[in-house]
């Protein structure tokens, strides 16, 4: 049996390589109802409501990258991100792509966060499904505040930079720790040392890609949370009732930046890889 050795280098002198990732630009900001059980036997309560984007095409075919950030709240926030069908209420299909914890703190803080996810079938909305606390009850109920800043197809590139189409063996990848993979479909990071490694030939790699982020400030991005820290600079500093506060807290938006033009940025790295040519 034959085998092909090589090596891929990419440098970050071409961060902008589109290869890696096709853009969406498609994406609309609302909010859903809370469905099931709302933690409470108290039928004059509304229902709670998570902020999601919609208006996307994500089907079984493609593996998906997100990457956006929630601005951090005095009380820490725990959601579930969740793949969904923004208006299919009779058979209610959703699929678990993640949870992502924020913890309390400044309210000037934004956290960023991204995942890589593959759905099982076609969905139009990505959900932040907020685990509720005695706070939403006794309180008000909290509106997270959500930047949604890219969102893209990831590409496969072993056809187009390894040049084959079949499958690796064996590969090892060198870059900065931390860096974002997607290994046959599953979000992959590099250890502390930067380096990972498949290596015994049992699972071979069908597909392998790179993440390139778009650039985190931007223009756009920065003056809308500007703005939003001033809203809400207003309506903690005000002397309106807690109803009028909340109603205030919920007429603030998250945004959705998918469409604009922006930076991408890919770091450099090494691929080695090993595949058959038999």
């Amino acid at each position: 049996m034959a085998y092909i050795i090589g090596q891929y280098n990419h440098n970050n002198a071409s961060s902008d390589d589109a290869s890696f990732i096709t853009p969406i630009t498609t994406g609309v900001v609302r909010r859903k109802e809370e469905s099931g059980d709302l933690g409470t036997n108290i039928d004059s309560i509304s229902p709670f409501s998570n902020e999601c984007v919609s208006g996307l095409n994500l089907n079984s075919t493609n593996y998906y990258y997100f990457r956006g950030q929630i601005k951090r709240m005095t009380s820490p926030q725990i959601f579930n991100i969740k793949l969904v069908n923004y208006d299919n209420e009779e058979t209610k299909i959703e699929q678990f792509v993640k949870q992502v914890s924020i913890k309390g703190g400044d309210r000037e803080e934004w956290v960023s966060i991204e995942c890589v996810f593959h759905p099982i079938v076609s969905f139009d909305t990505i959900l932040f499904q907020l685990q509720r606390t005695i706070e939403d009850y006794r309180i008000f109920a909290r509106y997270p505040k959500i930047v949604y800043q890219q969102l893209g197809i990831i590409n496969n590139i072993i056809p187009d930079k390894v040049g084959t189409e079949r499958p690796l063996l064996k590969i090892g990848v060198q870059s900065r720790p931390g860096l974002v993979m997607c290994i046959n479909g599953e979000e992959i990071h590099t250890s502390r040392s930067g380096v990972f490694e498949v290596r015994n030939g049992i699972i071979p790699v069908q597909s392998f890609s790179v993440v390139n982020a778009a650039k985190e400030k931007t223009p756009e991005v920065e003056n809308w949370k500007i703005n939003i820290n001033e809203q809400i600079e207003i309506i903690e500093n005000s002397s309106m009732s807690i109803e009028e506060k909340e109603t205030a807290y919920s007429n603030i938006q998250s945004k959705c930046f998918f469409g604009t033009e922006k930076e991408y940025l890919i770091d450099s790295f090494t691929l080695d890889y090993m595949y058959s040519n038999n």
